[in-house]
């Protein structure tokens, strides 16, 4: 099973492609992947938002899982 960081060109493959936008301008059905960078998980994250939360495992609580992620590079990726 692939990574969270490594989900890229999963979702290319089915119709989505990287949008460059803010998270604040984030439309129901985009999905971000982080990449891992100091203090996070080598795994990266995954996140997909409803149109109003960001949706891991978990309903989170802002656009970054924690604090860590705030110095993380992220691609947000929209069906097309």
């Amino acid at each position: 099973m692939p990574r969270a960081k490594d989900y890229g060109p999963e979702l290319k493959k089915n119709g989505f492609k990287p949008v460059n936008v803010s998270h604040s301008q984030a439309k129901a059905g985009d999905v971000v992947i982080f990449q891992p960078s100091k203090g996070t998980s080598k795994s990266g994250h995954m996140a997909i938002y409803d149109g109003k939360n960001w949706i891991s495992d978990f309903k989170q609580k802002s656009f970054y899982v924690n604090k860590n992620y705030m110095n993380s590079s992220y691609t947000i990726y929209r069906e097309f």
